[in-house]
């Protein structure tokens, strides 16, 4: 029984010792979603937690009004570190120390139309129709001057134009477009089969088009994701934004590189405004950070990422000079790096 008081004394103590050693950090955070929803919640808030197994650190967190405000406060001493979606920036290395935390970079997002009048599917739809048509009336032509003699005259044409096959008579394009039609679709044609090669030939192209047209939709599908590929609107470069209406949101560095660019863009005070408008159609596409967008999209099934990333840039944490916390800090977050944590804290967040 002695034993037994004297473990449990003995661990009180360890537990008080190891307490009264722990350094309290103050953080400074920001409403950046996901990165930070509020002193307490967020990708960021949640690195912060699992750092403190690493350490002895206990971290004390207040809520800051903006980027610049929480940067200021390590400026000034009151806070140990700035976190939550600060990204690297010149000027902002001349009064403090940062770490790395991960890489990001800009996207689009753009509203999904999964209906079947879309304008991707109504495009496709025009397309083959029209191939129909035009391949219809080369069939009637084909096959009403396969006997002629102009035709007999080359070894070529003879070939391509001879009735070397059986078949009924196409008499009209009608006829000749419904063959062509019941080609598609996997249908008999013996009542109205071509006796040309060539009238053969131009049944056999629109199949070979309808089904690359399909074979494209279920690999775009399988390669995309259903949402990227009924995007209501795609892009293919940065050049491709002039072209729509865009928001992004105020005060981000995004707002900055747009203006760089000359390309314009409307912005807008909170992400909750800026989602709401592109929603609303007030808005084509938001140009905002990637890993945002993505874990917008885990609940919001109306949207979608689009197009290449661009306007890459480093998100680091901010320290004051001669921080005596960033080497432990900087050598904690390499450790949850390396044992998979942070990448499933990613994952979480932010998909796959």
């Amino acid at each position: 029984m002695k034993k037994i008081i004297y473990v449990f004394i003995i661990n009180i103590g360890i537990f008080f010792f190891c307490n009264s050693n722990a350094s309290e950090i103050k953080i400074a955070t920001s409403e950046i979603k996901p990165l930070c929803y509020d002193s307490n919640n967020g990708f960021s808030i949640f690195v912060l937690k699992e750092i403190e197994n690493f350490t002895k650190f206990t971290f004390i967190t207040k809520n800051f009004p903006s980027v610049t405000s929480k940067l200021q406060s390590v400026i000034n001493n009151e806070s140990d570190i700035a976190i939550c979606g600060i990204s690297d920036r010149s000027d902002r290395r001349v009064n403090t120390e940062s770490i790395h935390i991960m890489e990001t970079r800009a996207r689009a997002l753009s509203l999904v139309d999964n209906s079947f009048f879309s304008e991707k599917n109504t495009k496709k739809f025009i397309t083959i129709l029209f191939v129909i048509i035009i391949a219809g009336i080369l069939l009637k032509l084909v096959e009403k001057f396969h006997q002629s003699s102009f035709f007999k005259s080359n070894s070529i044409t003879n070939f391509l134009f001879s009735p070397k096959l059986k078949g009924g008579e196409i008499e009209s394009i009608e006829e000749a477009i419904n063959t062509i039609f019941k080609a598609i679709t996997v249908q008999s044609t013996r009542e109205t089969n071509p006796k040309t090669r060539l009238g053969n030939w131009a049944i056999f192209w629109p199949v070979v088009l309808f089904g690359m047209v399909t074979l494209a939709a279920t690999f775009g599908n399988f390669l995309l994701s259903k949402n990227e590929y009924n995007a209501k609107i795609n892009i293919n470069s940065i050049e491709d934004l002039r072209l729509y209406k865009l928001a992004t949101k105020e005060g981000t560095i995004y707002v900055d590189n747009l203006k760089k660019d000359r390309i314009k863009f409307e912005s807008y005070k909170t992400t909750k405004e800026m989602y709401k408008a592109l929603l609303d159609g007030k808005v084509d596409l938001i140009v905002y950070d990637e890993l945002s967008l993505q874990n917008y999209t885990l609940n919001n099934p109306k949207v979608t990422t689009v197009g290449p990333g661009f306007y890459p840039q480093d998100y680091r944490w901010y320290f004051p000079r001669d921080s005596k916390y960033k080497a432990e800090i900087d050598s904690a977050v390499l450790k949850i790096k390396e044992t998979g944590i942070f990448e499933k804290l990613k994952e979480t967040w932010f998909g796959k």
